[in-house]
Parts: structure tokens; C-alpha cells; sequence
């Protein structure tokens, strides 16, 4: 008998993320212990033909949407039904990496004879309990409407993940994030989750985990991968046939940059309506910090500007490298924007860093990303810069925390950053800090 409903969400033109991740599961796990379901929100025609040609062999059910009606209504359908003990939930961003990964997961749970760990998962946390106060009105309110609501108290953590939550200290929150988990199909539908959810639903299962008295265990990223961009290094020894490629109108999807988890992360957070991106070069990752946003908020909600001097840049080194392609640089940016349709959405400042903030209101952005030039003085200048435009609550953030690499940002950042409250985001060399 089949243990686990696998369901995968894919989303709009993005093919090859969607086949990787697809063809990862039915190629390397044991179909006997899965039955296969897969919602299309608004997917391209490739992406649409494949999971077609899959079906019925590997692929159980489809649900197919025309127009993206966004996460949790099409996860709800998805959820209908299912009769396996467990549902294993994937974001289109994930792919498989061990063929016992389905094994060891069955195995954490069924090690558990009390049943009381209902969700494996990669844990994470908010650094401060303010770190999470953006998800807490519509996360509680949500709360609060369920008939198994209880009033205990808004959770927290320690330094060290202990059993989902302890209560004497506020420095930590974990919750298993919402990009796969792994939990038993009871839990979903005695929560009736993610009934009534429009955004943070992986804080929101957390928030319930807590109220029925149950437990997440960490499982980190084992046997599982998240979609990276290719690293600088290779993407350095192919950038004259990528430019060459982009002459002739064929534009890559997002590369070269690989802090895609982190901007993932900021994307959920629904109370962010003002976004700035230092250093933009091609536009790869404000492209996708845009598509990302739209999966939770109208683009027409939200402000998202990217600061770049693009030909005219001051990085001694990036011009002598790239003199020669400053022009094609620029024309990347402006193709990978329309190709997207987001011309009218992101709005380019062509400034030095550090001066465009004068454009701004001090306490108006609630997220900055710095990545543009990585020396020590215009890191220090770019910090010194934004941190006063940050709101309360907002997050300022960058790139290259890499005392290898780049020992000018660390120096920069520490520096100016005396409270020890800045935090390295996960398998990245991201830093942020919350206002």
C-alpha cells in the first residue's frame, strides 16, 4: 500500500526547474511507496507537455490552472482526498538527491511511537521575535478563527532547535520552512491546512503545531537539494558565449547569482511594500525577487527599485574585466526586465550606490540588498548610506559575507554592525540585520 502523497506545485515559464524537479522524483524514488500529484499554476506549454507525457505512468493527478490563483488555493485542492498516512509537499524549487530519502523520512516518523511529530522539515528561525512580527497579524488571526485554537502562547526558541519551541526565551522562533515538508496527512486535516491561508503558511503550520501540543523535528536539507544558479566560478568561463547568446536574443534564466533562497525567504514576507537592489548588473536577481514577490502580493502593492551604474561602474577590477561588454551588460538587463514583463514594475536608478540613497526618505524601505561593489569603503559607505532609509521592522542585507573572498564586506559589515545581532543566512554568504 501507498504511504505517501508526493505534491509538487509548478508555476509559470520556468521549465527547467519544473523538470528537474519533477523528473528527480519519479527517476530516483521507488514509485510503490508514492502516489504523484501535480498542480500547474499558469505553467508554460513545455512545462505543461511534460507532465502530461508522464501521466498516468508516474504522474497520479494533475491540476492544471489556466491563470495562477496563487499557493494555497491550488494547494487546497491538491490536499482533497488524499488517503496515504503522509504528504510529502514540494515547491518547484526542490529536487531529490538521495533514492532513500522517502525511506529515511518514513522511518524518522515511524521511530516516533507517540505520533506527537507531525512535520519533518528544514528548520529555520527568526533571529529576534521582532524578526517574525511581520507574519504575526495575519498568522494569529488565522489562528485564532480554528475550532482547535487554545490561546497558548505566541512560541519562541532557544539558541539550539529543541522540539519545535520553547517558551522561556525569545531569541529564536523555528518553524520547518514551506518550500517540502514531510507530514502525517491527520495533522493537515485536522488543521484543515492551509484552509483560509494567504501568505507565511509554513509559520502558520507552526503556529498550529504549537497550539495541539505536537512537534516538528529538523531534517534539514538531507537528501534534498534547493535549485542554485551556477556559481560565479563556471559562469566566469562562459560568459563570452552567454553575451554572444544574448546578442542573439537568447536570454538565460537567472544566472549568475545565488542567493535565490534568501530573496525566496523575503518574498513571504507580505508586510514588505518597498524593495531595493544595489548592484543589479544584469538583472537576474531582481527579476526574480520580483517574480517571487508576485506569488504572494499584487506587483501594483509593492515598489521595487534596482541601483546600478551599469557602464559607468567605479569597480576597477569589473571594468577592466568587462570593458570591453559594459554596453552588452546593460542590454542584458533591459532584455531579461521585458522578457518578463517587468519593465514598468522595476524601476532603474542608474546612480552610485551610495548617492541614489539621497533619493530616498529616511524610515521608507523596508528591504535593501547590497551587491554592488564588494571593496571595504564602498561597502561601508553603501551601509552608512541605506540603514537610515530602513524601517523599523525592515531588513537590510548583503552579499559576499566571505572571509576568503571578500574580507572588505565582513570588515564593513562587523564594523558597523556592534550589537552581534547580524545574522549569515543559511548555505549562503548572505548577511542581513533587522532594523
Amino acid at each position: 500500500m501507498k504511504r505517501v502523497t508526493i505534491c509538487v506545485l509548478l508555476y509559470g515559464d520556468h521549465f527547467k526547474l519544473a523538470k528537474k524537479c519533477i523528473n528527480s522524483i519519479v527517476k530516483i524514488l521507488p514509485k510503490e511507496l508514492y502516489e504523484l500529484r501535480v498542480g500547474m499554476n499558469e505553467c508554460c506549454e513545455d512545462t505543461i507537455k511534460h507532465i502530461k507525457k508522464l501521466s498516468p505512468k508516474y504522474v497520479d493527478r494533475i491540476y492544471e490552472e489556466d491563470k495562477n490563483i496563487d499557493k494555497y488555493p491550488l494547494m487546497t485542492k491538491m490536499f482533497k482526498d488524499i488517503d496515504t498516512e503522509f504528504i510529502w509537499w514540494f515547491d518547484d524549487d526542490c529536487f531529490i538527491k538521495d533514492e532513500l530519502a522517502i525511506i529515511k523520512r518514513l522511518k524518522a516518523m515511524d521511530s516516533n511511537k507517540d505520533k506527537k511529530t507531525v512535520v519533518l522539515g528544514h528548520t529555520f528561525f527568526f533571529g529576534r521575535t521582532k524578526n517574525w512580527k511581520t507574519f504575526r497579524p495575519s498568522v494569529n488571526e488565522w489562528c485564532k478563527k480554528q475550532v482547535w485554537y487554545e490561546g497558548k502562547k505566541e512560541p519562541s526558541g532557544k539558541n539550539e532547535y529543541t522540539e519545535g519551541y520553547c517558551d522561556d526565551d525569545n531569541r529564536k522562533f523555528w518553524f520547518p520552512t514551506g518550500y517540502s515538508w514531510f507530514a502525517r496527512t491527520d495533522f493537515i486535516k485536522e488543521i484543515e491546512y492551509p484552509k483560509g491561508i494567504s501568505g507565511a503558511g509554513d509559520v502558520a503550520m507552526s503556529f498550529a503545531i504549537r497550539q495541539k501540543g505536537y512537534r516538528f523535528q529538523g531534517i534539514g536539507g538531507c537528501h534534498m537539494g534547493l535549485m542554485e544558479v551556477p556559481s560565479r566560478k563556471n559562469a566566469k568561463t562562459k560568459k563570452l558565449k552567454e553575451l554572444d547568446k544574448i546578442k542573439n536574443g537568447i536570454i538565460s534564466r537567472y544566472k549568475p547569482f545565488n542567493y535565490g533562497v534568501f530573496y525566496s525567504h523575503i518574498a513571504k514576507m507580505v508586510n514588505f511594500k518597498t524593495f531595493v537592489e544595489l548592484g543589479s548588473w544584469q538583472g537576474n536577481s531582481i527579476v526574480f525577487l520580483s517574480n517571487e514577490i508576485q506569488k504572494y502580493q499584487d506587483l501594483n502593492d509593492v515598489k521595487i527599485y534596482a541601483v546600478d551604474l551599469f557602464e559607468d561602474t567605479t569597480d576597477v577590477k569589473m571594468k577592466k574585466k568587462y570593458s570591453e561588454k559594459i554596453d552588452i551588460i546593460r542590454r542584458i538587463y533591459n532584455l531579461n526586465l521585458k522578457k518578463h514583463q517587468l519593465e514598468n514594475v522595476i524601476k532603474t536608478i542608474k546612480k552610485d550606490t551610495s548617492k541614489s540613497a539621497n533619493d530616498f526618505e529616511d524610515s521608507s524601505i523596508d528591504f535593501c540588498f547590497i551587491d554592488a561593489s564588494h571593496d571595504y569603503e564602498s561597502v561601508k559607505k553603501d551601509i552608512e548610506s541605506w540603514y537610515p532609509k530602513i524601517k523599523r521592522g525592515g531588513i537590510i542585507a548583503g552579499h559576499d559575507y566571505d572571509n576568503y573572498h571578500r574580507k572588505g564586506v565582513i570588515r564593513a559589515v562587523d564594523e558597523f554592525f556592534t550589537d552581534g545581532d547580524v545574522t549569515i543566512f543559511p548555505k549562503t554568504t548572505v548577511w542581513f540585520y533587522e532594523k
